[in-house]
């Protein structure tokens, strides 16, 4: 007896070969069909605004530097205070005379908001008037979008900020 070692017998190996056209072919055509049937969602809502002027700017500008139709007049001040980020006070003046009135939830602010846009738009589904918000700078902005989305539920379409009064005395 031999103690030679058998060899096993390696079946031949063939390469493989990958068929690298069609593939790239089926890529193609899977790119067009998504390139064509791909629709962008629509953009966002816009929201007609006016931004409330510095008034150290509107000082040293010159009248015909100032942009007249950012300072438009509003006959409803919405008012909203806050002192962690949050909603912490709610309230609404009608004109310049008026004593704010406080509300406990933007619930009622929103339903408030609509009985004034009914007398302001006289039946009309959309008030023409602006309304203006105050808020304080410690606002975070998903509350500040909650009581625009109030106003704009309420009828208003054409929203305002004015700069809050006391926070602006404590600047430098």
């Amino acid at each position: 007896m031999s103690h030679q070692k058998k060899q096993k017998k390696k079946p031949h190996q063939q390469d493989v070969e990958l068929p690298i056209t069609p593939m790239l072919d089926m890529t193609f055509q899977l790119m067009a069909f998504f390139i064509a049937t791909y629709h962008p969602a629509p953009t966002e809502g816009q929201i007609a605004m006016a931004l409330p002027l510095d008034k150290q700017t509107s000082k040293s500008a010159t009248p015909t530097e100032q942009n007249e139709d950012l300072d438009v007049k509003s006959s409803v001040l919405v008012i909203v205070r806050s002192e962690s980020g949050g909603i912490s006070g709610l309230a609404m003046r009608r004109d310049q005379t008026n004593e704010p009135i406080n509300y406990d939830s933007l619930k009622d602010l929103e339903d408030a908001l609509k009985k004034v846009a009914q007398q302001e738009g006289k039946g009309k589904e959309v008030v023409d008037t602006t309304l203006k918000i105050s808020a304080d700078n410690r606002l975070k902005y998903v509350h500040l979008v909650e009581v625009m989305d109030a106003c704009l539920r309420a009828g208003f379409t054409k929203l305002g900020f004015e700069a809050n009064e006391a926070q602006a005395a404590n600047r430098p």
